[in-house]
């Protein structure tokens, strides 16, 4: 969190301050920035989609709370997952898309990948990730990459890669059309052409109930077009959480908030108790499918209101978290 909130006071040229929380004005700016973020995306949805990385004030807002957020969900996710450890001990290489401020490109490198490349329309969030990676003493490839236009043979990214993740930015392209879910679906099958042979791609959404169901119909389309599910659920038909509009699934996860996390959402009056959020992993193409009793995902916690005979997620109490000794970004006291 220190690094986070240097980086917040250098951008807007502030006097230096306590290295573990806010001054009393500026946790009244950032809480307001928060709330305004919170909303524009959760509620009114009227920044889905928008340069809201841009503002200052907002990117800001990012940065100090939404990015260690972010940062833990990829995290577990990437330290539960068996494959998520064997791909990135395998050679490491990874792309994060959309990647703002590149919080799950840190997730990357803290859970063993050797060489992320990150990618995002936004100069400004990339600018911010850039100085984070010098703060942290990595090399991030920095490749400036609008996602609603770019061809993955054209972006310049490089790969093929073992890992591809794109963090909360699914939702926010094509935010406006009908056919978001087709458009989403068939820019992530041309991006998972740059997976190496038993790669995978990783997306991590809001736990919204329109946001999930929507990954839940891109995760639909992805299987028809015949791709295979690594993770949460092995289900390999149309998800049954789709038939009700009034069902949908997240994963949830207890986490211990950095006290500069709770002092803000105190003072912008949100929770964040827990992590909530949906996730999808997908194999590389021509993978096949794996049985529930070879490939186990821990999934804890999932609000799933289907017959759990028809999809069902896999649990299993054995975790692999690999990590470094010493991560760029943990979230424990004195980090």
């Amino acid at each position: 969190m220190p690094r986070l909130l240097a980086a917040w006071r250098r951008a807007r040229r502030s006097p230096p301050g306590p290295p573990d929380r806010l001054a009393p004005a500026e946790l009244r700016e950032v809480a307001r920035a928060v709330q305004q973020l919170s909303q524009g995306l959760t509620r009114e949805r009227s920044l889905a989609g928008s340069r809201y990385m841009d503002d200052p004030a907002l990117l800001g807002a990012y940065l100090l709370f939404f990015w260690p957020v972010s940062y833990a969900q990829a995290r577990q996710v990437m330290g539960e997952l068996p494959v998520m450890g064997e791909l990135l001990h395998l050679s490491g290489a990874a792309l994060d898309l959309a990647s703002g401020p590149a919080p799950l490109a840190f997730a990357a490198l803290d859970a063993g990948a050797r060489e992320v490349t990150v990618a995002d329309r936004s100069a400004t969030a990339l600018a911010a990730a850039r100085e984070l990676a010098a703060d942290a003493g990595e090399a991030l490839r920095i490749r400036q990459v609008d996602l609603t236009g770019a061809k993955p043979g054209q972006s310049d990214v490089g790969g093929p890669f073992d890992l591809i993740s794109i963090g909360h930015g699914l939702n926010e392209l094509y935010p406006s059309r009908l056919d978001a879910p087709e458009r989403r679906a068939a820019m992530l099958d041309s991006w998972m052409g740059l997976l190496k042979e038993g790669g995978c791609l990783l997306i991590i959404e809001p736990a919204l109930r329109d946001t999930s169901r929507n990954l839940l119909r891109v995760r639909d389309l992805l299987v028809q077009r015949g791709r295979v599910v690594r993770a949460p659920c092995l289900y390999r038909g149309n998800c049954p959480a789709l038939i009700k509009e009034s069902d949908w699934c997240h994963a949830e996860r207890s986490w211990q908030r950095p006290p500069l996390v709770e002092m803000i959402a105190a003072a912008a009056g949100l929770r964040k108790e827990s992590l909530k959020m949906s996730y999808l992993l997908m194999a590389s193409p021509n993978s096949t499918w794996k049985s529930p009793n070879r490939f186990r995902a821990r999934v804890a916690f999932v609000t799933w209101a289907v017959d759990p005979k028809a999809a069902s997620a896999s649990r299993s109490k054995k975790s692999i978290a690999p990590s470094r000794t010493q991560p760029s970004f943990a979230f424990s006291a004195g980090t």
